[in-house]
């Protein structure tokens, strides 16, 4: 087993870059291909634990689906420390809800209050 591990998309020139450099140094990473092989919410959290790195920075903002989304306006608030929750609070979590159902049929969102409305 590698010391090593990289969460690896072959799409992404960064990452075929890097996985490239590990192997020309001597270093045979283990490989997740993470867009196949989607980590548990417990990994992500170890992850970003030992990168020190917020949620949000793993997000790929050049994706066509964050700018589709929109979601360089969504906000989170960490619940992990308040009350020892395993979850954040996505602030404008409801705008991103409606979005991803648009057009889908049987599907209600509640946008808060009495502000509940099939999805369009």
């Amino acid at each position: 087993m590698s010391n090593f591990t990289i969460y690896h998309n072959p799409r992404c020139s960064k990452s075929r870059k890097t996985l490239e450099l590990l192997k020309e140094n001597g270093i045979d990473p283990e490989i997740v291909l993470y867009l196949e092989e989607t980590p548990s919410g417990e990994e992500i959290a170890k992850l970003l634990k030992s990168l020190n790195m917020e949620p949000r920075e793993l997000l790929r903002s050049s994706e066509a689906e964050y700018k589709e989304l929109g979601l360089k306006n969504i906000f989170y608030k960490d619940e992990s420390k308040r009350f020892g929750l395993k979850s954040f609070k996505a602030l404008g979590g409801a705008y991103a809800v409606k979005k991803i159902t648009e057009g889908k049929k049987d599907i209600i969102v509640s946008l808060g209050g009495d502000n509940i409305a099939p999805s369009k």
